[in-house]
């Protein structure tokens, strides 16, 4: 007995028995003899758990939520580190039965949401219906087609640069391609596309998995091509020479990109993208603003209106909406993924006192996130739900946001066109999606496809806010509406507390209840407990270890990493990354690193160096060996400035 040529998985599952010597499979279930031979079944070692000095069988506080009438399932697991504070969660998915006292049902007052709709739908398809007289129609048309056609040129000449398809015959498949240039792999996609369109161009040619040069690619790239296209965006798009230098960084640096040699977070934490982004979607923010003042005249007016905006990002759509909000009726929370832009926001956005500031994963349940369900009235999403892994799953998160009949107003990108791969499609994010039955190649979903695609995750109505032949609908620069049930159902866990509490010790009765649609499953239908929700993780916060800086470089990234990470203290052996930094974050640290020590720190230094202490050490160590090159003088060891961040 045994796994099929796996020794090591075998050891660990199998047992010798002590007198037979045969070999017996190790269920994990725990059990006792009786004196009169009878085998009582105790539960299974790996559910045990200790939890405050409590020795605890899940299985029986699982039995006990089964019995229940409102629950279908119920599983019950310990989150946090063994020996430290250990919490009980219990996942919960109740039954297709009417309300009770566990599943309350609150519900709208139809006659006002129909209305709500209706005001924000006329609203929008007036304002995508006005004509833009301040865009030259022609130049902007063509921006596009000459982009594409800049794609095409750049995509062959970087090929070229990283020794690919040089030769007539030459033939790939997309990860030997890969290896033999040195791409980075979050890339892959991006170069499945671009192999694909060589293909359709003629360039190569595919058999199969596999692409074969017709010709040598031409090198060089067209810099007759990107004259043109920089006095396109001028004339198009109002761009100045630094937002142009900005939007064509990727045809210049496109050979370090993909190898990692440049970083394209670099490129996105640039002063430009705030300004770039404002004129690209300055239409469709328009329409987006026109919505937001309909519900703002016809939606509750009884209490505050709860609005909730998710990848918020540099807040170009949030300039546009926090000016039109009474302060003293309205609750604006601001959230993103990053507190890279959290921090910026706070700034940004100083003078109006009614906005919060939060982070959110829409992957995630947010209500392990900390943000209750049912608890905001519009919810918007603006170019940030194609980011997503799985949009079904995105858009049924925010559903569970929105009160009975709030709207989704949402802002995408509804067309693919080959130039975004020297721009949106470089940037990391972009190609994560895993719905492949959904969306075959690239992140972008058509208009009709979302209006579909909201329905299907269990929003009432959708629509799509577009005038045909507008400018932002020629390239897809869409704004749809969606509207949540008008009866939703709400979770009460006090209720289940109750319940528990009368069958239980207090020791047994778990502190948190996550409400869900279905328990996880394997591709054999058991229960996969790895894939429960995890809670929302606290504030990282500064290692135990807090040892004051030894040096006037620690005390300079001391500070600096306290403000960047939002901590009150930051310890030498920290790792940035664990505390809370990202890609951009390092991004800006770099940035200020650069500029109070006259020295280039690139991103790949910082990941290997991610603690005060080596980085300083690091830091140091450069700066030593380019003064003992250019023979300089060592007159202070401090850095040049600390200005404010």
């Amino acid at each position: 007995l045994g796994y099929w040529r796996d020794e090591p998985r075998t050891q660990a599952s199998f047992i010798t028995h002590p007198r037979t010597g045969e070999r017996l499979y190790k269920t994990g279930d725990l059990g006792r003899y009786w004196p009169h031979g009878a085998i009582e079944f105790l539960g299974r070692e790996d559910f045990q758990v200790k939890v405050n000095g409590f020795r605890i069988e899940l299985g029986e506080i699982e039995a006990a939520l089964a019995l229940h009438p409102s629950l279908r399932e119920a599983v019950v697991t310990a989150v946090g580190e063994p020996g430290a504070n250990r919490h009980l969660v219990a996942y919960v998915v109740a039954k297709d039965a009417p309300a009770s006292d566990v599943f309350p049902v609150s519900s709208a007052d139809p006659s006002q949401a129909g209305k709500t709709w209706q005001e924000s739908i006329d609203a929008g398809l007036a304002q995508a219906r006005q004509p833009q007289h301040d865009v030259d129609r022609d130049a902007f048309i063509g921006l596009w087609r000459s982009l594409d056609a800049l794609y095409l040129t750049e995509l062959c000449d970087a090929l070229r640069k990283l020794g690919l398809f040089v030769a007539p015959g030459e033939r790939h498949d997309v990860d030997g391609l890969m290896a033999r240039g040195r791409v980075a792999s979050r890339y892959r996609k991006w170069m499945s596309r671009g192999l694909r369109v060589l293909a359709e161009e003629g360039v190569l040619r595919q058999d199969g998995e596999f692409f074969e040069a017709v010709r040598p690619l031409p090198a060089g790239g067209s810099p007759e091509l990107a004259s043109r296209v920089r006095a396109q965006l001028a004339a198009g798009l109002g761009f100045s020479p630094k937002e142009s230098d900005w939007f064509l960084q990727g045809v210049a640096d496109l050979p370090q990109v993909l190898t990692d040699g440049a970083r394209s977070a670099q490129v996105y934490a640039a002063e430009e993208t705030p300004l770039v982004y404002r004129k690209l979607f300055q239409r469709s923010n328009e329409v987006l603003a026109s919505v937001l003042r309909a519900v703002v005249a016809t939606g509750v007016q009884d209490r505050p209106l709860r609005i909730l905006e998710v990848g918020a990002g540099y807040g170009s759509t949030t300039e546009h909406l926090l000016p039109l909000l009474p302060p003293a009726r309205c609750h604006y929370t601001f959230t993103d993924i990053s507190s890279f832009f959290l921090t910026a926001a706070r700034k940004k956005f100083a003078d109006f006192p009614f906005v919060e500031y939060g982070l959110l994963d829409l992957e995630a349940s947010p209500r392990t996130q900390g943000y209750e369900p049912q608890s905001f009235d519009i919810i918007i999403a603006s170019s940030v739900l194609h980011d997503t892994r799985h949009l079904k799953d995105s858009l049924g998160n925010l559903r569970t946001l929105l009160a009975p009949g709030g709207l989704l107003l949402v802002l995408e990108e509804t067309k693919f066109f080959r130039s975004f791969d020297l721009i949106m499609g470089l940037q990391q994010g972009f190609d994560r999606f895993e719905d492949t039955r959904l969306r075959a190649h690239h992140p972008l979903l058509p208009s009709d496809q979302w209006v579909h695609l909201l329905r299907d995750a269990g929003y009432a109505q959708s629509a799509l806010l577009s005038h045909p032949g507008s400018l932002a609908d020629v390239v897809g620069f869409d704004v749809l509406l969606a509207q949540a049930p008008l009866s939703v159902r709400r979770f009460e866990p006090d209720a289940l507390r109750d319940h528990l509490s009368r069958k239980l010790p207090d020791y047994m009765v778990p502190d948190f209840y996550v409400p869900l649609d279905a328990l996880p499953r394997t591709s054999t239908g058991k229960l996969d407990r790895k894939a429960l929700p995890a809670l929302a993780a606290p504030r990282p916060s500064a290692p135990e270890d807090l040892a004051g800086p030894r040096t006037p470089t620690e005390e300079f990234l001391v500070k600096l990493w306290t403000a960047l990470l939002g901590l009150e203290r930051v310890g030498l052996h920290g790792n940035f990354f664990e505390l809370g930094g990202d890609s951009l974050l390092a991004t800006q640290l770099t940035a200020r690193v650069r500029e109070a020590f006259e020295m280039e720190l690139p991103l790949h230094g910082l990941y290997a160096h991610p603690t005060v202490a080596t980085l300083a050490e690091y830091i140091d160590t450069v700066r030593q060996a380019l003064r003992a090159t250019t023979s300089v003088p060592d007159t202070s060891s401090e850095p040049r400035e600390e200005g404010e961040l």
